[in-house]
């Protein structure tokens, strides 16, 4: 039986503060509508009598690139706020109330579900090369004259 596991690394993705967001879209060429509507952002607040609503440019939305799916609306200008993006453009997850990028990297990296850490060698000639050399410098030092048993 043939198993195929397909992975990503992290590198494949990038992470982006919600406040870049449109710069991110433009330099990006990635298409998307601004609107402007009161929409309340599910939020920690010190006080619970209102919930925060955002009342200027506040709602992005990203036509959907995935056929049958929906488009996206992303609220805009959310202070601890950051959005993870495939390299080809899609909108794959946010995540609110943490202070920095190297915080929400941590974050995306440890759901696991985008992608692994950087290897340092990302052709696989290289790896198969890498450990084939490897088979055989412990053939050697173990005396065999193959790498199989």
């Amino acid at each position: 039986m043939l198993v195929v596991v397909v992975f990503s690394f992290f590198s494949d993705f990038d992470v982006v503060a919600n406040k870049d967001l449109k710069e991110y879209l433009d330099k990006n060429n990635i298409k998307y509508t601004i609107y402007n509507q009161s929409m309340p952002i599910e939020r920690e607040f010190e006080s619970e009598d209102s919930p925060l609503m955002l009342n200027e440019e506040n709602i992005i939305e990203l036509k959907s690139t995935t056929p049958g799916s929906t488009s996206r609306r992303i609220p805009l200008n959310v202070d601890n706020r950051f959005e993870l993006f495939e390299k080809e453009g899609k909108h794959a997850e946010s995540v609110l109330n943490v202070d920095n990028i190297k915080q929400a990297k941590n974050y995306f990296l440890r759901t696991g579900m985008y992608g692994v850490p950087d290897f340092p060698i990302k052709e696989s000639k290289k790896f198969v090369e890498l450990v084939l050399n490897k088979m055989i410098e412990k053939a050697v030092i173990d005396g065999r004259d193959s790498i199989a048993k």
